[in-house]
């Protein structure tokens, strides 16, 4: 008696993919009106067993499990009775058929449906499968449910499942390549080891068209290519120190949490490919790039509703869009890669706070970028030390908003032009170092006289100079505009507006004034 097989497989333009399974299959049927033959299984598997294809049908009449190894011949179909799970705990599955002999799994109902059985689930086992149909399954959760262990797959087709075609917990595959996914709420649940190896996948009538990676950690280098598929991620992340997480050209990943990056973070596309990270839902999150990160990269990328805190010494963002962050979209505590404006350049930040917010020591390492979509047109420099030289050729923008105190000690810092809109309670110390300034202006934000402390020039900056430069609306507690505890030069200012003194020169400083003229200052222009 000859059976004509019901899973025949040709090729699916290049990804050799199977064909389609209809919705509802009839199961098992006597089409030649001599009765079936079944080759029944139950029961354990310890050493080695082969599954014929010359034997007609394999049948399961309980769960099967394999501790050893079971090898199921191209050509074999395999039916499972409602309720039976071939399991493979520990032991090897070799289901490897070919393009003309492919093997066939479903179910042994009457009127299959979606979870009759409970598929293929492996702990900690050996799968090694090409060629294979497998449908109707699922009832543990995937039509082939897998943790730990190591797999290959390819050239296969999983449908009509209950939740999830493909689930991978902790295992390791080595292929992952021309699979057809149907019928089922969910297409692949993996590890984010998967993707590096993942190619020519096919979702037919899937409920969500994404690929699934929820393991809280990323532990290694992780490239996550386009696959044709978005990558969702539903929690927190965690990026380890020795990890890297890479999102390539045309990729995509949505995260439903925030995520925190000790060790590396590219987002790198291309003109005719960006590649993508954004929420789920439109949720805001937060991307922490810590000092231990020893990457951060962002080249054509596009990034929604993320609000960025980097550490690292070695960011990089350029030629990319980060837009609709809930607060200040990019804040900068570290360094720029080779501390060159270059590196951080010609790129676009948006959100309900300031676009851009940056370390002192990091102003001249910041490119020209737009910051037009934010609630301030321009970068917000936070307080802190600069203690290396800084000699700005250009500003990161022509308006700047000082959020805090800030102090140069022992170093220099040297540039022309910009306006500084300092916070209330704010002051720029130069203590034994320089502070070289031309074309400026030094103001309170709110052009309010007394709302910040002005300009301090402590012993050991006798080298500095102010030179038609603004400096208003300081003294705060009585200061002035400009302290001066050492010999610098101010030249052609314009200081005014102080509810203290306009000028207020310590005991022991001869600081040299030229052509300067002063307004409004509340205790007088130059004293004591």
């Amino acid at each position: 008696m000859s059976i004509p097989s019901r899973s025949a497989l040709p090729l699916a333009g290049t990804l050799l993919l199977l064909a389609a399974c209809n919705n509802e299959d009839p199961g098992p049927v006597d089409d030649t009106g001599d009765g079936i033959h079944y080759t029944p299984h139950c029961g354990d598997i310890t050493g080695e067993e082969t599954w014929y294809a010359s034997d007609n049908r394999h049948r399961l009449d309980c769960d099967v499990v394999v501790t050893g190894t079971l090898t199921i011949d191209p050509g074999a179909e395999v039916y499972f009775m409602p309720g039976t799970t071939l399991r493979v705990d520990g032991g090897t599955l070799n289901a490897v058929g070919d393009q003309h002999q492919p093997i066939f799994m479903g179910s042994a109902a009457q009127t299959p449906g979606a979870g009759d059985h409970g598929g293929i689930v492996g702990t900690s086992a050996t799968i090694n499968i090409d060629w294979l149909t497998l449908q109707h399954g699922g009832a543990e959760g995937g039509l082939l449910q897998l943790t730990g262990g190591t797999a290959e797959i390819g050239n296969s087709r999983f449908s009509n499942g209950m939740t999830t075609g493909v689930v991978g917990d902790g295992t390791l595959f080595r292929r992952l390549t021309n699979l057809n996914i149907a019928y089922v709420p969910t297409g692949l649940v993996l590890p984010w080891n998967a993707p590096q190896v993942l190619a020519g996948i096919v979702y037919d009538q899937v409920g969500t068209q994404s690929i699934s990676l929820p393991d809280p950690s990323v532990t290694e280098i992780t490239p996550l290519p386009d696959v044709g598929y978005m990558y969702v991620h539903e929690g927190d992340l965690t990026v380890e120190k020795a990890a890297k997480l890479d999102i390539q050209p045309g990729a995509m990943l949505q995260m439903g949490g925030d995520m925190v990056v000790y060790g590396g973070l590219s987002v790198f596309g291309s003109y005719e490919s960006p590649a993508q990270l954004q929420s789920i839902d439109g949720t805001p999150f937060t991307v922490s790039i810590e000092s231990s990160a020893f990457q951060a990269t962002f080249y054509f990328a596009v990034v929604h509703d993320a609000t960025f805190v980097s550490a690292a010494d070695e960011l990089y963002a350029k030629t990319s869009r980060f837009t609709d962050a809930q607060g200040d979209v990019f804040t900068i505590t570290g360094h720029v890669k080779d501390d060159r404006a270059s590196n951080l350049d010609n790129n676009t930040f948006s959100g309900t706070g300031y676009g851009l917010v940056i370390a002192p020591w990091v102003l001249g390492s910041v490119g020209t970028n737009n910051l037009s979509g934010s609630a301030f047109n321009g970068v917000a420099v936070m307080g802190g030390t600069i203690t290396d030289d800084i000699d700005i050729a250009e500003l990161p923008s022509p308006t700047m908003r000082v959020l805090g105190p800030i102090t140069v000690d022992g170093a220099t810092l040297a540039f022309t032009g910009g306006i500084f809109l300092f916070e209330d309670d704010t002051f720029l110390t130069i203590r034994n170092g320089e502070l070289e300034v031309s074309g400026a202006s030094f103001v309170h934000a709110d052009s309010t006289p007394g709302g910040w402390y002005g300009v301090t020039f402590d012993e050991g900056s006798d080298f500095s100079f102010l030179d038609n430069t603004e400096v208003a609306y300081g003294g705060a507690d009585g200061g002035a505009n400009v302290t001066a505890r050492s010999s610098l030069t101010i030249r052609s200012c314009s200081i005014h507006d102080s509810a203290g003194w306009g000028v207020y020169v310590e005991a022991g400083a001869s600081p040299e004034f030229e052509d300067n003229t002063y307004s409004n200052n509340a205790l007088g222009n130059v004293g004591p």
